[in-house]
């Protein structure tokens, strides 16, 4: 019975802190769970000892139609905060979209990945607006291919203190690649000592509305170029084909 009324009044929570509630364990990896946060809206998460290596399953991510706003801060045990593996295919209904807006990531020594595979097909993120991601050292890049396709709502991008060498992760058998995103207002790269390029392929990178660029100790990355096919993008050698390219954030005709 006490069981039954936790579940009734964890299903009107618009707003939780995870961290205030270590009685969730068992709840919030299990089936029983799912249907017990359809109504959050926005979910704290931080210094949860009990967390499994990922936070959020795939059915139960699907299940949280309403949340708009997610916190992640101070979790050693997390490698992932979207688990996208797929082991039933009834948890695949078609492609849903999520409301998320804000992502923020913070101090998570051993984040490995955001998304731990492409979500595409499963779910998709266009109503994110704002993404910080703040000492993840272990984390290489934030975004796939396809992700970014959907960001079109995307305003406000930093990445702080990680060991990001690119923001989108490679994709084998692409040519070159458009990035546009025409929301994005303020862009903020500060201490990624292994940060090369964007993407580490032939590329472009097009935000007309950005009116805030914020670069600082970025030693590797070279921001500006005045022609698209700078010495990077020149034709390789017989023995360089194999090598990752690195060119410039953007070239300056389309800043």
């Amino acid at each position: 019975m006490q069981l039954f009324y936790e579940q009734v009044a964890f299903r009107s929570f618009k707003n939780l802190k995870l961290s205030e509630y270590p009685e969730l364990k068992e709840l919030w990896y299990a089936n029983i769970g799912v249907r017990l946060f359809c109504n959050l809206r926005c979910l704290a998460v931080h210094k949860c000892k009990f967390l499994s290596n990922f936070l959020f399953s795939t059915n139960l991510l699907q299940e949280l139609h309403a949340l708009e706003e997610l916190e992640v801060s101070d979790c050693d045990s997390l490698e992932a905060v979207f688990d996208m593996k797929v082991t039933d295919d009834k948890q695949v209904n078609g492609k849903e979209t999520s409301q998320l807006k804000k992502l923020s990531l913070s101090s998570l020594p051993n984040l490995k990945h955001i998304w731990n595979m492409d979500p595409r097909g499963i779910l998709c993120f266009r109503n994110l607006q704002d993404v910080k991601v703040i000492k993840c050292q272990n984390l290489m890049h934030l975004f796939s291919v396809s992700l970014c396709q959907d960001l079109g709502q995307l305003e406000v991008l930093t990445v702080e203190s990680c060991g990001v060498k690119e923001i989108v992760a490679i994709e084998e058998g692409l040519d070159e690649l458009k990035f546009e995103f025409p929301q994005l207002n303020i862009l903020s790269l500060i201490k990624l000592i292994q940060l090369r390029s964007f993407y580490p392929g032939r590329h472009t990178l097009e935000c007309p509305s950005l009116k805030t660029f914020n670069v600082f100790l970025c030693e590797a990355l070279q921001i500006f170029s005045f022609d698209h096919l700078d010495n990077s993008q020149q034709k390789l050698g017989v023995d360089e084909v194999d090598m990752p390219i690195q060119q410039s954030l953007f070239y300056v005709d389309k800043v």
